[in-house]
């Protein structure tokens, strides 16, 4: 079939950002539709799209041709303030000379000519002009803009500049028919400049979106972008519904009168024929020492540190370190290992903390021994072909965490060293998911902010969520939708924004190194509020072209271990040797089974403490393991009650093969590691590691013909290593089962050091641990309140807020934690600073004292409010109220005592001796103290939680023993987890439905946090009378998109007598007919309603219990659970 004769020149994606509102996927099907042999993409100020457009396309079989619609300013691209708008020009790059010089123009327009829009000029352009096509542009082009005003020679002139920047055969006069009376006259003009001056136009469309009937889109598209309201008369908009992607037939049907600016559009396509060589890799200089070369400055490294790290070289060790170093040789990566060395050895020796290891490369004896990860790989049957194999053609991986307050300081390093030049961050972009584009579009239609909050949150919170999958899962908003017009309209709009590109931003932790300009190689760009530079390609596609990209993770539990070793050697004691603890501590073990794993790294989450529970612990492979197992595959496959239930001995560990038991026997018989999948081909196949790497990846793989393909080359190599068809298929269909869920050992096995330091930490040194967590959560103070109510568990003080003992951070004072005084609301670091820097000329004694000392522009009177109504200054010897009313005169008095100070001046009374006389004047005018409730919700406003006793810590005797849950537990709970949950009611929205039937929308919270509750109307008529209570209540329902979705609302009496329907009883073995009876005797003299269960070890083991009669119904108050306890034979009692 034949091309069609038009090709799209003229043409903006989804990076044309809050403007362009086609995907590049899109672009390019519609081009393959229409036959087009070509297709160009020409975004607005930037080249984000073009190395994802150029793959795609060629892909495709289109070929692409890489532009930019530019901002050229007026002036110099340097002066900023310039009155005349900017224009826009159309760039084509004809060849890789003219790519080179689009990356290098797209760079400096960010980074030097900025200015609401990123901007060139001409001087510039006329030194980077080689190799590139120019058109005229749109209406906003500089001579369509002289030609709208009527001044035809200025466009003449300005035609002259272009030739002489691009040579007449470069350069274009862009005809559009959009509709528009301008561009009519535009197009008449330019025509006529053509014949006069013999310039060639070119047909285009400046296409912004698919089809004609996404106008309307496009339109809401752009009211987000400015701010704007969809019924707004004077605000940006496009005068017709023409700039679609029209098909060749119809371009040829628009300009049949001239036809040569559509063959234009063909020897244009013609002129294009870039071609880029992708996958070479640039690996930056790295400066070697006189007489090194790359490769043996890295085996002399790797020597030096293997003697480091081994007492005795054995062959073992030696023969691990010949293959790796042979391997990274051969795949050319020795300057990219010397690089991550050098900036690791920077780092540590400037005392910041970097990680022991991250991912695959955790599995490199050459890393272990550079010093670049601290896991001993042959200790721990890790595999170096795992990260780096010669059959896997990639880049190496290697991603380090670093101490989260000072990873800048590293990447400042790298910057120095390699040229400023040479190194940026990486671009990400924002899209619009689901519930951040109908608040966008809602907020353009008019809809009202709370109406439209209502609607979003309809929408579950996942990650990935779309508004498809929401509609199809929640029936209430369909009923939505499907009923309100106005609704139904929003989300039509929606889902046609969804996922459209919304902002740039940062990658959090991803770095370029390059060993020339990287403006050379990619596209810059400058983010105008922080100044930091990022490559214009996302992260995958930089390594397509052959640039380095490394990780440096700021690691917020490195800087709490830091803390508190900072803590602890403050405190005079000896600090501990972290990279050498005892492995086997027992302390950590019983720390773990227990479950009190709050504020260890990776092991925090209810869910994350309900299976340490139940795996308990005992050795530091059964952590690695369990890092591994608490993922979703292997939760729901039944792989972790395997696990379980054959660690402790209740299922008997059997392997299908007896060359299986060296592979999994440290799990029991389980395969929970992807590396014992690869072990497996090896040991039963005969595969090379190279061959079970791949095979590693075809079990993660859904394709059939790749598992298939998989099975025949497994079962062929395990009957020529002389086992049984049978048994093959039988282990291959294990691999296939539970090899999928597999994860990474080296991953797993470094985190788990992480994990046994920050246990370690909160064993041995709590108080100092405590104080470091909380520090690293000024900002979270639900966070706050849950590491709070560990302390109090703990049996550890955390002092309440304090100006006479509390700074900017969390502290250990003695046998108590002082309050950072940054924590509080309205209290930032610098005035927790101050109020801290004078205590150490004495403690306040007085508000008048205080206000005298502190610096007044900083402690304003904001921040004394919240130091009194949180209680802060409760030490200052009045009560609250009292020291609220007399702010004013504080403030004043200190204002003029430090005025006085600031004069060289002193009081008279001082002079005389006379103190009694100013404390006379500033006596205090006394009030009576607020009511405890207000006190209460004082409290609770600035700390963001009740610290000092929250109301619904009476009920936690009732809560524990009837399973009720705390807030913050509940974020961690399965999706659907039925939840009872006792609080107090912060917030209260209550909303007539469509039904004209009243439900509500309430936030609940308790001393460790808060969520929202939605309150249907059926729910809402039943407990209407609870939903405004001041009162706690128990709400009980569904845990659905992090909220609880209620069936039941009643005060806690009512609850405890509903839910305290079983107590269970566990006895211990020494039970016998004597002891019975003695409980019988117990239970007649508590009659009540509840069922009474006993357990005994041996009836658990087979997940049952004894049922007492019926005559033996209880009341399970405290006074029974406290009597049962004291019984030597009763282990545990609870109630359910």
């Amino acid at each position: 079939m034949d091309h069609a004769s038009f090709v799209h020149l003229h043409t903006h994606s989804e990076y044309s950002i809050l403007d362009g509102a086609a995907k590049i996927d899109d672009l390019i099907k519609k081009a393959v539709q229409y036959n087009m042999p070509a297709l160009a993409l020409t975004d607005h100020g930037n080249m984000f799209g073009a190395l994802e457009f150029y793959e795609k396309a060629t892909a495709g079989g289109v070929k692409p041709i890489i532009g930019e619609e530019f901002y050229l300013t007026p002036g110099s691209m340097k002066k900023r303030g310039i009155k005349e708008k900017s224009h826009h020009l159309i760039l084509l790059a004809k060849d890789e000379e003219g790519y080179r010089n689009l990356l290098l123009l797209s760079s400096m327009a960010y980074i030097e000519g900025f200015y609401y829009k990123p901007r060139i000029d001409k001087e510039l352009l006329s030194v980077h002009a080689d190799g590139l096509i120019c058109m005229s542009s749109c209406l906003g082009g500089e001579i369509p803009s002289s030609l709208i005003n009527g001044r035809y020679e200025e466009a003449r002139d300005k035609t002259g500049e272009y030739i002489d920047i691009f040579g007449k055969e470069n350069f274009y006069y862009e005809l559009m028919d959009n509709g528009l009376d301008e561009q009519k006259t535009v197009n008449r003009e330019l025509l006529r400049l053509a014949e006069d001056l013999g310039v060639k136009t070119v047909a285009t469309n400046d296409v912004h979106y698919l089809e004609k009937g996404d106008a309307q889109y496009h339109d809401a598209l752009l009211c987000i972008q400015t701010g704007k309201s969809i019924n707004e008369k004077k605000r940006l908009r496009f005068k017709s519904d023409e700039f679609y992607f029209r098909s060749p037939k119809e371009m040829l049907e628009l300009f049949s009168e001239v036809p040569e600016a559509i063959r234009n559009t063909i020897e244009i396509t013609e002129k294009c024929n870039l071609s880029l060589e992708l996958g070479s890799i640039h690996l930056p200089n790295f400066p070697l020492p006189e007489g090194e070369n790359a490769e043996s400055y890295l085996l002399k490294l790797t020597e030096e540190g293997l003697k480091k790290r081994y007492k005795e070289i054995k062959e073992e060790i030696k023969n691990r370190a010949d293959l790796e170093i042979s391997v990274i040789k051969s795949m050319g990566f020795c300057t990219y290992f010397l690089i991550v060395w050098d900036f690791i050895r920077f780092a540590k020796s400037r005392g910041i903390l970097v990680g022991p290891g991250r991912g695959s490369a955790a599995g490199s004896i050459v890393s272990y021994a550079l010093g670049i990860t601290n896991v001993d790989p042959l200790e721990y049957g890790l595999l170096f072909e795992r990260f780096l194999n010669v059959s896997r053609v990639s880049m190496p991986d290697i991603d380090i965490d670093f101490d989260g307050d000072r990873r800048d300081e590293v990447i400042q390093y790298v910057r120095e060293k390699y040229g400023e030049d040479k190194m940026a961050q990486i671009i990400t972009f924002g899209a619009m998911k689901a519930r951040a584009v109908v608040r966008d579009v809602a907020r353009v239609m008019d809809i009202q902010l709370k109406d439209a909050d209502q609607i979003a949150k309809m929408i579950p919170s996942r990650y990935d969520m779309t508004i498809k999958e929401a509609l199809s899962t929640s029936r209430d908003l369909l009923n939505k939708v499907e009923k309100n017009p106005e609704i139904n309209r929003l989300f039509e709009i929606s889902r046609k924004l969804e996922k459209l590109v919304r902002h740039p931003s940062t990658h959090a932790a991803g770095v370029v190194i390059s060993p020339a300009p990287l403006t050379t190689i990619v596209p810059l760009y400058k983010d105008p509020k922080s100044g930091v530079i990022s490559t214009q390609f996302q992260a995958k596609y930089l390594e397509d072209v052959g640039l380095i990209k490394m990780d440096f993770l700021g690691l917020k539990n490195l800087t709490v271990i830091r803390r508190c070793l900072y803590s602890i050697e403050k405190a005079g004691m000896p600090v501990p040797d972290m990279d050498n603890l005892d492995l086997k501590d027992l302390e950590v073990y019983e720390l773990l089974s227990a479950g009190k794993s709050l504020g260890i790294f990776q092991l925090e989450s209810s869910g994350m403490q309900d299976l340490l529970k139940k795996v308990v612990p005992n050795r530091f492979d059964d952590i690695i393991a369990i890092l591994a197992l608490y993922r979703p595959g292997p939760l729901d496959s039944g792989m972790v009650d395997e696990f379980i239930e054959r660690k402790h001995g209740r299922k008997q560990i059997e392997y299908k093969d007896p060359k299986l038991e060296s592979v999994l026997k440290e799990t029991y018989g389980v395969i929970v590691y992807q590396e014992q999948v690869m072990e497996i081909a090896r040991v039963i196949s005969g595969f090379t590691m190279a061959e079970a790497d791949n095979l590693r990846k075809a079990m993660g793989k859904k394709k059939p013909e790749i598992l298939e393909e998989a099975r025949e080359m497994f079962i062929a190599g395990a009957l020529k290593s002389g086992v049984d068809e049978r048994e093959a298929e039988e282990i291959f269909d294990l691999i296939k089962t539970f090899g999928r869920y597999g994860f990474n050992k080296s991953h797993s096995t470094a985190y788990a050091f992480l994990a046994f330091q920050t246990a370690y930490l909160k064993v041995h040194y709590p108080l100092h641990y405590l104080a470091s967590l909380l520090t690293g959560e000024l900002n979270d103070t639900d966070k706050i309140a849950q590491y709070v109510n560990e302390a109090k568990e703990m049996n550890i003080n955390v002092k309440a807020p304090d100006i006479n003992c509390g700074g900017v951070e969390f502290s250990v004072d003695g046998d108590f934690i002082c309050y950072a005084l940054s924590a509080l609301k309205n209290i930032g670091e610098g005035a927790a600073r101050v109020i801290a820097g004078e205590r150490m000329n004495g403690p306040y004694e007085s508000l008048f004292d205080f206000t005298s000392r502190v610096d007044l522009r900083l402690v304003n009177r904001r921040v004394i409010e919240s130091l009194i109504k949180s209680g802060t200054a409760d030490c200052l010897g009045e009560n609250k109220r009292t020291l609220f009313e007399n702010i004013d005169r504080a403030m004043e008095y200190g204002a003029s005592v430090q005025g006085d100070r600031a004069k060289g001046q002193t009081s008279l009374f001082e002079e005389a001796g006379m103190e009694n006389i100013t404390v006379d004047i500033c006596r205090i005018e006394a009030f009576e103290e607020w009511a405890d409730a207000e006190i209460s919700e004082n409290e609770k406003e600035i700390l963001g939680f009740y610290f000092r006793a929250h109301p619904v810590e009476k009920y936690s005797d009732i809560s524990e023993r009837c399973g009720a849950q705390r807030v913050c537990r509940l974020k961690t709970l399965p999706e659907d987890s039925n939840v009872s949950v006792f609080g107090i009611i912060v917030t209260l929205k209550k909303i007539i439905t469509r039904d004209n039937k009243e439900m509500a929308f309430l936030t609940l919270g308790d001393s460790t946090g808060s969520i929202e509750s939605v309150i249907f109307p059926n729910v809402f008529e039943k407990y209407k009378e609870f939903i405004e209570s001041k009162d706690v209540v128990v709400i009980s329902g569904r845990v659905n998109g992090g909220k609880i979705l209620a069936d039941k609302i009643m005060n806690p009496q009512d609850f405890k007598k509903e839910a305290s329907s079983q107590m269970h009883i566990f006895l211990n073995s020494s039970m016998d007919f004597e002891q019975l009876v003695k409980l019988r005797d117990i239970f007649l003299k508590k009659k009540g309603k509840c069922n009474i269960f006993l357990h005994m070890p041996e009836l658990e083991k087979h997940k049952k219990a004894i049922k007492a009669s019926a005559f033996l119904l209880v009341d399970p108050d405290e006074e029974l659970i406290s009597t049962l306890k004291r019984e030597k034979v009763v282990e545990k009692v609870w109630v359910s």
